[in-house]
């Protein structure tokens, strides 16, 4: 966890990493973004998602990998440095998943940001241009019909109380565009707080194409976390 010099309760943002191969710690990839809200003095904790080094168990594709994150949050929120009503999460794709269906087991959580998430397997199944997720990942790891429905934020909208922001890049073929918008309306049914911001040209990873454009996500970003905190 990282900690900014303060004098009272800080807002705080708990990280969750995509998917990657075995071995590779999930903390590995937020490094920019703990400086940078380290900057803007929120507490941030990065951590490593069941199936993970050092975490133990499997990757379940969203399974039991939210009640994880649920007894993380409910966790952080007993720190002294940490506000309990300003806490966040913030996931990129797998992450993002997990953080929306995370936010849909507590109403406590102040904001949640995906990026680039999954929000339905099935539909992800049928969609995605990776081979592996289609005949391998899907069927082996998250499983299908009523297995794959509970892993799936779209079909918990309703449950889901906190502001959410959904980033994603626009030409995603790896988890097509369609996951957010689907989920962006859905949660438009619910009367949810929902904001959807697509990255022009921005693949999985957003930036390969035009950098620039993930400066226009991350204001969006600002705004969004400004708007809940005031």
């Amino acid at each position: 966890m990282h900690v900014p010099e303060h004098t009272k309760p800080l807002p705080a943002w708990i990280l969750l990493h995509g998917w990657m191969e075995s071995g590779f710690k999930g903390t590995s990839w937020s490094n920019n973004a703990v400086a940078i809200s380290n900057a803007r003095g929120h507490v941030v904790l990065t951590l490593s998602m069941r199936g993970w080094p050092d975490t133990g168990g499997i990757d379940d594709c969203g399974g039991k990998q939210p009640r994880d994150i649920s007894k993380v949050f409910e966790w952080i929120c007993k720190r002294p440095e940490v506000d309990e009503n300003r806490v966040f999460l913030f996931g990129k794709s797998q992450g993002g998943q997990v953080a929306l269906l995370a936010g849909a087991l507590t109403n406590r959580v102040a904001g949640i940001v995906a990026v680039s998430p999954v929000t339905d397997i099935k539909s992800w199944r049928e969609q995605s241009d990776i081979e592996a997720i289609r005949n391998i990942y899907v069927p082996d790891v998250c499983g299908e019909g009523e297995i794959a429905e509970r892993k799936s934020p779209i079909n918990y909208a309703k449950d889901i109380q906190a502001p959410v922001l959904l980033i994603h890049g626009d030409s995603d073929t790896r988890v097509p565009t369609d996951q957010s918008i689907r989920m962006h309306d859905k949660l438009i049914k619910y009367n949810r707080d929902i904001e959807l911001f697509l990255v022009k040209g921005g693949t999985h990873n957003l930036t390969e194409k035009d950098p620039k454009e993930w400066d226009k996500a991350w204001v969006k970003l600002e705004s969004f976390t400004q708007r809940i905190l005031n």
